[in-house]
């Protein structure tokens, strides 16, 4: 006579464990992932920002259209533009970039209060330097953007 013998088998305690360890690395993954993907989309962001800059900088620098060169820093966007001042009424050199929803300008910290960092043509150096952060709103990010009066850009 055969004896009645069990089949190998996974308890049920053992299949709600595997699970559950899945999950949880799953949801880490997923958790990591996501910062990546914020950090990167900030990074780009400062470093097409401050090339913006670098780029007005250069251009006053190099008496380009024989002018001072400028770039207007707002809360959800930047604009470049070409004279003494940022002129409300004159439309032509400029250029307009706005930020992603996700992002926005902090702590605007310019020389003299406002918010237009103009570089000398022929030398590139500016008055109006300062700081402001770039915040993603998702990951609370912050990366830093410093203009020196010589006209030198840095972030970190």
């Amino acid at each position: 006579m055969k004896k009645n013998e069990k089949t190998p088998a996974f308890t049920f305690i053992e299949i709600l464990l595997s699970m559950t360890i899945l999950a949880i690395s799953i949801g880490l993954v997923t958790s990591w992932t996501n910062s990546s993907l914020s950090s990167a989309e900030l990074q780009t962001i400062t470093e097409e920002l401050t090339g913006l800059i670098r780029h007005q900088e250069m251009a006053a620098h190099t008496q380009y259209q024989n002018a001072h060169h400028g770039i207007r820093i707002e809360a959800n966007q930047y604009t470049t533009f070409i004279g003494n001042d940022f002129d409300t009424s004159a439309q032509e050199d400029r250029q307009t970039f706005t930020f992603p929803t996700a992002f926005s300008i902090e702590n605007i910290a310019i020389n003299g209060g406002g918010a237009d960092i103009v570089f000398d043509k022929g030398s590139g150096e500016t008055e109006e330097y300062g700081s402001f952060q770039i915040l993603h709103h998702q990951s609370n990010d912050l990366t830093t953007i410093s203009v020196s009066p010589i006209g030198l850009t840095s972030w970190q």
